[in-house]
């Protein structure tokens, strides 16, 4: 990184440039959903299953979304993986969507919950999920981002020290994360 002026990781949880040792707060126990099990499906009645909103619905050991896409169905089960809880999601898309599913058409996507304790060292800011990490459904990880990014430029504005940006991006996750 020397060199630049600037480096900004936005790499997700690889977080190939910020990954400082012994940096990472983990929030499992609060909140303990570390996969998501993820079904893509084309429409089988557009009218009927392309509606203008995301369902959200709790199930036994997590919750499960619905996301219309342009052109397909996007379902997902967040959950814990000491649970198995792949008929439970099988059975809701069989059940909701009235088509056959077998487990080859369901990835898994690991997450970990948490944050750094730094986002900002000499010339490298961690930002997006190189930086913190909350829930599948991005609404806090979008909102979180564009924080980062309007912060980081009253940083470069010099409005704001290399301890302040990371404080303030340490207090807005953890807000975000008691208000989850």
């Amino acid at each position: 990184t020397e060199g630049f002026d600037l480096v900004i990781d936005s790499t997700g949880f690889k977080k190939v440039v910020a990954n400082w040792p012994d940096n990472f707060v983990e929030i499992v126990d609060k909140v303990p959903n570390n996969r998501a099990l993820v079904f893509r499906h084309e429409y089988t009645d557009k009218q009927f299953q392309c509606v203008p909103y995301s369902i959200f619905k709790a199930a036994d050991y997590g919750w499960i979304w619905n996301i219309p896409l342009g052109d397909q169905l996007a379902v997902g089960y967040v959950h814990n993986n000491k649970f198995d809880v792949m008929d439970e999601f099988i059975d809701y898309i069989q059940t909701k969507f009235h088509i056959k599913v077998d487990k080859e058409q369901i990835n898994t996507v690991g997450m970990r919950t948490g944050r750094n304790k730094i986002h900002m060292k000499d010339n490298v800011v961690a930002i997006g999920l190189s930086s913190a990490f909350i829930e599948p459904i991005e609404s806090t990880g979008l909102y979180l981002t564009t924080s980062a990014l309007t912060r980081l430029k009253s940083y470069l504005d010099g409005n704001l020290t290399e301890q302040e940006y990371n404080t303030q991006t340490n207090e807005e996750f953890d807000g975000v994360m008691n208000l989850i």
